[in-house]
């Protein structure tokens, strides 16, 4: 997720958080971002962590929602399949706002009993389980779905259009559809089906199947998600899309598909940055490995927050600027395709989609835009409080604070890079996105570490130590002197 800097105040005159500095970002963004500061600072406290538990793990989701924007409605259901990590399972719990009423859940073809709670529902199942059987549960639901965080699902417009957009990072998943809301516990894959006003296009992530006219004004939209999944990286994203694609020339015979939905009235402007995206694939892909989810698509939807958000396969933007789309497309190495296991780590998110835009400038401009980048960047980070992991998560804005987690977090890996020199520092960025440990998995701070040591062969337990749980930079002082000798000076 990328934001431009600035600060939010509640009016009891706590400072809330920091938004990372966007050295190059547009006009575009600009505008958009001074409009929605006042709409979302409102948004910004502490919020509840997943309630749901750590008994089983969830292998597919499927949504088939209905989304009406008059009156503004959300209903359907969610099938979910699982596997239970314990024996003697009889009971589980999944995250959903009560915002939303649970109608019915079925577990294998049983009408069973549930309890909803104020974020989470207990489901009594059909029978018990234990270790390793697989359950399916599919939870029939409606209502208004929340807005928390940073508007985990809005109803809103453009020039009297409806326009409706999800942007469910870190905990918002749960405010508009049931699921286990926590990073660690990726979806092998993944459908979205979203029912909606005919003449609308619904972006999502995967692979378009199929849109079926249902002879009612609605038309059902299905997408596919192939690749394993975090709950809060499924999005939907509706209005009147125009739509252009551009092409991943990935090698000689094939090539992939960008495809852009962005609002009619700012097509030309789309039309005119966002072609960059390739030139963006092809440098990351050439340091990191080949685009992660080559086999379905790279893309955006245009959505109505300041800023972007990585959703998985089509990332969510305000604008079009060329920092925030760099930004946004190194999510889908470090971010989507590995995730932070928790959200104390998501430097290893945020702290590297910053670094990676120092690179792409650096790829494309030169040294001289590399370094009025990472600046930028070690400008904001001197002002950071507390560390880089981030231990109070509940509150949003020390997930999200610019200067610390954005900012210093870029800075270090700038640091790490001159500690343990470049070769080793690309081939540790490249080994640790392709270990067959983390990749499409989850990661943490330790897992990061070991691949730097094993490729550098240095004991980094000092750096990481300092820089990631310590606080604050080193201050040095140093000087010099002269004296005379035989030889002269």
């Amino acid at each position: 997720m990328r934001r431009t800097f600035f600060q939010l105040f509640f009016l009891i005159g706590f400072l809330l958080v920091g938004f990372s500095q966007e050295p190059f970002h547009g006009d575009d963004e600009k505008i958009l971002i001074k409009n929605e500061i006042e709409r979302y600072k409102h948004r910004f406290v502490t919020q509840q962590t997943t309630l749901a538990d750590e008994r089983y793990d969830v292998t597919y989701y499927q949504l088939n929602i209905i989304v009406t924007t008059s009156p503004q409605y959300i209903s359907g259901s969610v099938l979910m399949k699982a596997f239970g990590k314990q024996n003697g399972l009889t009971t589980i719990t999944l995250d959903l706002m009560n915002s939303l009423t649970v109608d019915s859940v079925i577990v294998d073809s049983t009408n069973v009993g549930f309890t909803q709670q104020s974020s989470s529902f207990d489901v009594t199942l059909d029978r018990t389980y234990n270790f390793d059987e697989e359950l399916e549960v599919k939870i029939y639901y409606h209502g208004v779905p929340g807005n928390s965080g940073f508007g985990s699902f809005e109803f809103s417009s453009h020039q009297g259009t409806p326009w409706v957009w999800s942007l469910s990072e870190p905990y918002g998943a749960k405010d508009w559809w049931p699921c286990k809301d926590h990073p660690a516990d990726k979806a092998d894959s993944a459908d979205i089906l979203v029912t909606c006003a005919s003449p609308y296009k619904v972006g999502s992530n995967g692979k378009l199947l199929s849109v079926v006219d249902n002879g009612n004004g609605t038309s059902t939209h299905h997408w596919k998600e192939s690749y394993a999944i975090s709950t809060y990286l499924i999005s939907i994203a509706i209005t009147n899309y125009a739509q252009f694609s551009n092409w991943f020339h990935y090698s000689p015979t094939d090539s992939m598909e960008v495809l852009n939905y962005v609002l009619p009235e700012q097509l030309a402007s789309a039309q005119a940055n966002l072609p960059r995206t390739v030139d963006m694939l092809e440098i990351y892909s050439d340091l990191f490995g080949l685009y992660p989810f080559i086999t379905e698509k790279y893309g955006h939807s245009q959505f109505g927050w300041g800023g972007g958000m990585e959703h998985q396969t089509m990332t969510s933007l305000g604008g079009f600027s060329e920092g925030l789309v760099a930004h946004e497309l190194a999510h889908q190495w470090f971010g989507d395709m590995i995730t932070c296991r928790n959200w104390p780590n998501i430097w290893l998110n945020e702290g590297f989609a910053t670094y990676l835009e120092a690179l792409y400038y650096e790829r494309r401009y030169g040294a001289t835009a590399y370094w009025g980048s990472i600046t930028a960047e070690m400008n904001s980070a001197k002002t950071a409080v507390g560390s880089i992991y981030v231990r109070d998560t509940n509150n949003i804005g020390n997930l999200f604070n610019g200067s610390l987690v954005y900012a210093k977090g870029a800075t270090v890996l700038h640091v790490l890079r001159h500690v343990i020199g470049d070769t080793a520092f690309f081939t540790s960025m490249y080994n640790y996105a392709n270990d067959p440990r983390f990749k499409y998995g989850t990661a943490v701070t330790a897992d990061f570490q070991s691949v730097c040591e094993t490729v550098s062969g240095k004991d980094l337990d000092y750096f990481f130590n300092e820089w990631i749980y310590g606080e604050k930079y080193p201050k040095y002082l140093f000087g010099w002197s002269v004296q005379a000798n035989s030889g002269g000076y």
